[in-house]
């Protein structure tokens, strides 16, 4: 089912010269074609939304579509914090890899045009919530999109962990830290790890060990439909809980990080002739180099 375009909200990345002059040239050609746009930066208020500009503009009515203006970190920081997280996003890349993005600054306005001419179809992408246990209460939550990754502070040393998945003891193991990715995120840490790809239409958790030593423990992928639990058992450990690479919790001795499927997910616009399998390809994933 295809959506039609009535507003746009323009984010572009803070302190990127680059993205602010794009954003205000396709927010210029967006309102000469009578589309309503928002302009905004990201990383500002998150309660603070700008006033949409435009023939017919309806400042009671939200953004059909949030084009973000970066890299895949940008994606993810709107969509983690802001309400950009619950409307459909298409993302023009101007960092490195972009993943999460589907242009680049030189293909949008074709691609633009078709998508207000026919709509556009949109992807849910499985996110995370993920809690830190203390004592038998919770003292952290945030939601992730990538991963959730329990990792070594500033000390180059192994850690002691223990895996459970759905309450069933899975293993202990010595390692630098543990990454539970989405499928979304498997193309990011999890598969720089060693992890493997994994399709995004698939609900599960893709479990990686990094660095483990002296550990018989393979890169897993487990379905999604119980949680999977980490604890930490080293009572000298330096450990931090990190998720998305963009929010830290610091962690102590039997804490343990409880990762589980969001009820609600990421939406990303999918463009015509875009497959995840292109996708690997033109973003060197998969292929001969």
């Amino acid at each position: 089912m295809s959506t039609a375009v009535h507003t746009v909200l323009l984010v572009f990345k803070t302190d990127a010269p680059k993205a602010h002059a794009l954003a205000l040239e396709i927010a210029g050609w967006l309102s000469d074609v009578g589309v309503v746009t928002l302009l905004r930066e990201s990383q500002t208020d998150p309660e603070k939304w700008p006033v949409p500009r435009g023939r017919g503009a309806d400042p009671a009515r939200d953004p059909d579509l949030a084009i973000i203006l970066g890299g895949d970190g940008t994606i993810l920081s709107e969509a983690r914090r802001t309400r950009v997280g619950e409307m459909p996003i298409l993302g023009i890349n101007l960092g490195r890899v972009g993943f999460l993005t589907a242009l680049g600054p030189k293909n949008w306005r074709p691609a633009l045009s078709d998508v207000l001419e026919n709509g556009f179809s949109t992807v849910t992408r499985m996110c995370l919530d993920v809690a830190v246990i203390r004592d038998g209460e919770r003292v952290f939550f945030t939601r992730a999109i990538n991963d959730a990754v329990v990792g070594r502070g500033t000390m180059a040393r192994l850690v002691e962990l223990r895996l459970e998945y759905g309450g069933e003891y899975v293993c202990d193991l010595r390692a630098d830290g543990l990454i539970v990715a989405t499928p979304t995120g498997a193309t990011a840490y999890c598969v720089s790890a060693g992890g493997p790809l994994v399709h995004p239409d698939l609900g599960v958790y893709c479990v990686t060990p990094v660095c483990p030593f002296q550990t018989d423990f393979k890169p897993m992928v487990l379905p999604a439909s119980a949680p999977v639990a980490v604890t930490i058992l080293d009572p000298g450990a330096d450990m931090h809980l990190t998720t998305d690479g963009q929010e830290g919790f610091p962690l102590r001795a039997r804490d343990q990080v409880l990762v589980s499927p969001a009820s609600r997910g990421i939406t990303l616009v999918t463009l015509r002739g875009e497959t995840y399998f292109e996708k690997l390809r033109r973003k060197g994933f998969v292929g001969q180099r």
